[in-house]
């Protein structure tokens, strides 16, 4: 998966990947497995991170399901 978009995301609404993590609930660790394609998001880390970025149907596509 490509997360060059989540990644913005990320940034754009909470400043930095740890501060998401934190929201997300799980790890600063756990989340740079996530997004290097080592480990996947789950459906409640979706929904979610829906909230937390505040993304539309659009955005969530482009932010979870985009291939390399």
């Amino acid at each position: 998966m490509n997360y060059n978009f989540l990644k913005g995301k990320i940034i754009e609404h909470c400043g930095n990947y740890e501060n998401y993590a934190k929201e997300l609930g799980i790890s600063r660790q756990a989340l740079s497995v996530k997004l290097n394609g080592e480990s996947s998001f789950t459906q409640s880390q979706i929904f979610k991170s829906i909230e937390i970025l505040h993304l539309d149907d659009k955005e969530v596509r482009k932010a979870f399901f985009s291939a390399k």
